[in-house]
């Protein structure tokens, strides 16, 4: 399977950065399925970090099908602060829907 390749504009990578880093770092899951979805969630946060080191209008960041799959049950279950991020979350996990169904 390949990747899934995924493009924001800049409000939406900082929106995307900032629920990562509401969650992801902030969490610490008791059970082993928790912990290996936020392991997963924390290398693609680490690409999120990489690419809005420097200011660009779009920014094209690549999930592994492993790293989407995590992003999907990791986010169905996060309460999100505005509509805006669960747009981002719904459009990451329609794209992941599409390439793997």
């Amino acid at each position: 399977m390949k990747d899934i390749k995924l493009t924001y504009n800049q409000s939406e990578i900082f929106a995307l950065q900032e629920l990562y880093e509401r969650t992801i770092l902030r969490d610490s899951p008791n059970d082993i399925e928790g912990k290996l979805l936020i392991s997963i969630l924390l290398n693609v946060y680490k690409k999120i970090r990489t690419k809005t080191i420097e200011l660009k209008p779009k920014y094209t960041i690549k999930y592994t099908i492993t790293e989407a799959i995590a992003f999907m049950l990791y986010f169905q279950k996060v309460p999100c602060v505005s509509i805006y991020e669960q747009r981002l979350i719904n459009i990451t996990i329609e794209k992941t829907d599409r390439i793997i169904l």
